[in-house]
């Protein structure tokens, strides 16, 4: 009879996250995040559709917004096509990827190997400035009352180096500070 660490590919006896966090940013989360994604039919059409929507855009910038049930997946997605986007990690993503394109053996699938090297190829075209965050993280407000509209003011002020607390601070004395050049 095998034991359990006979059976399984990976060790058994490993840290397992019970959830993504987008602030988790260490070398061994990173990579366990990207190998050990799991990809089925509507998460492959699903990066597939980011691709075309980043790499086609024809003005102005594209911006993302998933919905769903809780606890089905929402923050992996999202952080694996941060992982996509970021230059550091995008050849590993898209890889991955193309790999499990690649691995599905369904003729009439949306996503099929060449549609995958064709996105690799299209996304590498382009760099991107992603913000990306957790709303309950970094909102503050247990009101819940325009929390969307604040968060989205604060993180979008703090990735232009402005006050990411006081919006007020940051819209009318550091961005016309900015304006004229101090």
């Amino acid at each position: 009879m095998k034991s359990l660490e006979q059976i399984y590919f990976k060790p058994i006896i490993r840290a397992i996250n019970p959830a993504v966090v987008v602030d988790e940013r260490d070398a061994e989360t990173i990579k366990q995040e990207i190998e050990e994604y799991v990809f089925t039919k509507g998460i492959l059409k699903g990066v597939h559709t980011f691709v075309k929507a980043v790499t086609t855009q024809k003005q102005g910038k594209t911006g993302i917004w998933v919905n769903g049930y809780y606890g089905s997946g929402k923050s992996h997605f999202i952080k694996y096509l941060s992982y996509c986007l970021d230059s550091e990690y995008q050849a590993k993503a898209l890889d991955c990827y193309v790999a499990k394109a690649h691995e599905q053996k369904d003729p009439f699938a949306e996503v099929t190997l060449s549609v995958a090297n064709d996105d690799r190829m299209n996304i590498s075209k382009f760099s991107f400035e992603k913000i990306i965050f957790n709303i309950d993280h970094v909102s503050g407000d247990k009101n819940r009352r325009n929390v969307l509209v604040k968060v989205f003011f604060n993180q979008f002020n703090k990735f232009r180096g402005y006050n990411d607390s006081n919006i007020p601070l940051a819209l009318y004395l550091e961005k016309q500070l900015e304006k004229v050049g101090n």
